[in-house]
């Protein structure tokens, strides 16, 4: 999977969770989107499942941006 399959698979697992309404990569996954830790946790679920990698707890406590996400993943 090339990088702009993965940014487009990505950004289909993210809108599920958080719409597509306005959110930008700096946006806070909590504070400004409104995820709760569930959300996050399933988001984790799917991206280590779509790209069949798996992100540690270590760095899933780091995740708190969109970036991050996408960051974390390899998009």
């Amino acid at each position: 999977m090339d990088k702009n399959e993965k940014h487009t698979k990505l950004l289909e697992i993210f809108n599920d969770y958080a719409g597509n309404e306005g959110w930008r990569l700096d946006c806070n996954l909590k504070n400004d989107i409104g995820l709760n830790s569930l959300d996050l946790v399933e988001i984790v679920v799917e991206i280590e499942e779509a790209f069949q990698i798996t992100i540690s707890e270590e760095m899933q406590d780091k995740i708190e941006t969109v970036a991050d996400v996408f960051s974390f993943a390899g998009a």
